[in-house]
């Protein structure tokens, strides 16, 4: 509902624009409602205070120097009440109706007005955020949101909640950078940073010119949008070679739209094992690991692990991995880790590209799950079956193995694994490729 009056601006300090009595009756204007107010070319949310015989709403000071002195006709909006409930249409996301009522940590309203595709959104205090209204439920929001929980700031600082992220991989910055740009139409070059480096006496410290220069020509963030360098004296065992950097937009509202969107992906990545997948690619990528061990000639792939710190995280990241049917080793209490530990396990991971996001992890995970011993010996034990039926006899012939101990141990384990299926032919047992197994051998020989 809209209506329309006029006003004195006075440039005196702070304004307060009071709200006509009769118009509050006329429209049942109470006190905390929330207005979205134009005068002129200018809009902005007025939230109504005072007393029930005088209410007011307060002139931004951004605006109270762009207005002319004396009468000015003002139009008010009546935002109506919106029904916040998760509402999902062909994997569209809508925010206007998803995003709460009010923001995570305060008792504060957060306010949406919609205008075409797009929503802005406010909350007292803090200036308004105009983002996209739908959002596509896809892959990448997920393990963007999976970063987040990973690496992002979830903490309520005094003024609000901003947004931030930590990593000092180039590639993952880039990658929050440009789901931000693409889909909540926030430029690189709004983001303001700064890095923290490690460095002791055995390690040659760089200068801040070598440090900003690194991440701008990587990451395309304006020198001018660094704030500082944080020389931090430690034992640089793990450190990165320039640093880790910390990027942020400082907005209440963008902070607290990432705090739901982050709640949202968590609800989802529970029930579709898509979405679950997705997020855990992001989890790894922030806080996973891959750990491999010397086996003979081989550093063979032998834990992966998953940091956790709360309660809510394991959790969630236990209620993830089981929609994924891992199979999870939960040492929170001892070393603040869940792990998986299988073959069978770490076949699911891969099959996932679980440490996709991740260079360095993802290289450690293959060459250690490429070497591992079940993963050699599916690929040369059950080759020789791909076109054809074969006796253990024969298959020992076809591989020039000395003895066929250790191939009648792969053949029973694969059995189990449905991998193969032993049939009688004659007087003999035959072997052949089960639909499974030459699915899984095709994607070990293309890993």
């Amino acid at each position: 509902m809209i209506f329309n009056f006029a006003t004195n601006v006075k440039k005196d300090g702070r304004t307060m624009i009071t709200l006509p009595s009769d118009l509050c009756k006329k429209f049942k204007i109470k006190l905390k409602d929330i207005l979205f107010i134009k005068i002129r070319n200018y809009e902005f949310f007025g939230y109504v205070v005072g007393t029930n015989s005088s209410k007011r709403v307060t002139l931004p000071s951004r605006l109270l120097n762009k207005l002319p002195k004396g009468k000015l006709n003002v139009q008010a909006e009546i935002l109506q009440e919106r029904k916040s409930k998760l509402k999902i249409n062909d994997g569209i996301l809508d925010l206007y109706y998803s995003l709460p009522n009010k923001i995570k940590h305060y008792e504060w309203p957060l306010a949406i007005k919609d205008i075409n595709d797009k929503i802005i959104i406010w909350s007292p205090t803090a200036y308004s955020q105009t983002i996209p209204r739908y959002l596509k439920l896809n892959e990448k929001l997920f393990e963007v949101f999976g970063l987040i929980q990973g690496e992002g700031y979830k903490k309520s600082p005094i003024g609000g909640t901003r947004f931030e992220f930590v990593n000092s991989e180039n590639n993952i910055i880039n990658y929050i950078l440009n789901y931000f740009e693409e889909n909540f139409t926030i430029p690189i070059n709004s983001w303001s940073t700064f890095v923290n480096y490690v460095y002791n006496e055995n390690k040659t410290r760089k200068s801040e010119e070598e440090i900003i220069g690194f991440w701008n020509n990587n990451t395309k963030i304006p020198k001018s949008n660094f704030k500082r360098i944080n020389y931090l004296e430690g034992k640089a065992i793990r450190s990165s070679e320039f640093g880790v950097l910390h990027i942020l937009i400082p907005s209440c509202v963008l902070g607290e739209i990432c705090l739901s969107m982050l709640d949202i992906s968590e609800k989802l990545a529970v029930k579709n094992e898509e979405y679950a997948a997705a997020f855990l690619r992001g989890l790894l990528a922030a806080d996973g690991s891959a750990t491999v061990q010397q086996y003979k000639n081989y550093k063979t792939l032998r834990i992966v692990e998953l940091a956790v710190e709360t309660n809510h995280e394991i959790e969630l990241y236990s209620k993830v991995m089981n929609k994924l049917k891992l199979n999870i080793k939960d040492y929170s209490k001892s070393s603040r880790k869940l792990c998986v530990s299988s073959w069978n396990d770490f076949l699911k991971l891969a099959k996932i590209d679980a440490f996709k996001l991740h260079k360095r992890k993802k290289e450690t995970f293959k060459k250690g799950f490429i070497n591992h011993k079940q993963t050699r010996m599916i690929k040369k034990y059950l080759n020789p079956l791909i076109n054809k039926e074969l006796s253990i006899k024969e298959t020992q012939e076809k591989l020039n193995l000395k003895s066929k101990g250790s191939l009648a141990q792969t053949f029973n384990v694969q059995i189990k694994r449905g991998l193969i299926k032993r049939i009688k032919r004659g007087r003999e047992y035959k072997y052949h490729l089960t639909k499974k197994g030459r699915k899984i051998l095709k994607f070990l020989e293309n890993y």
